[in-house]
């Protein structure tokens, strides 16, 4: 099953929220492989992140990342930032292969899950 990268980072942010859940053996089994795979493309993610980061980042003298006063982003050369913005979006756009599983509502019993951690998971739901 193929997903982007984007949707791993979404799933990857929502692990926490099913870790706490107590679900049927072989749901949380199911749901531990899945995330066991987000977790190998989100250290691929960040790698490239960091490399992206270092190419058209504003540098210090020291050859690092400089940030914004308030601290909330890395500076981008201005020059570079269109080439950044599409090297971004092709990161998150990039087709992931994942697992091929699959669940039914069913196998996550009474549990309630908000919006977001349900959209998270959507890809691997079949009606």
């Amino acid at each position: 099953m193929n997903i982007t990268m984007g949707q791993v980072l979404a799933l990857n942010t929502e692990q926490p929220t099913f870790e706490k859940l107590c679900l049927p053996i072989r749901t949380s089994y199911k749901l531990a492989k899945l995330f066991a795979a987000a977790d190998k493309e989100v250290s691929f993610y960040k790698k490239k992140m960091q490399e992206i980061i270092m190419l058209f980042s504003v540098k210090d003298d020291k050859g690092n990342p400089v940030y914004a006063e308030d601290g909330s982003y890395i500076k981008v050369l201005p020059e570079k930032m269109p080439e950044c913005q599409n090297e971004i979006h092709q990161l998150n756009t990039l087709e992931i292969e994942m697992p091929n599983i699959t669940f039914i509502l069913d196998d996550f019993g009474e549990v309630n899950l908000s919006t977001e951690s349900l959209r998270a998971i959507l890809p691997f739901i079949q009606e």
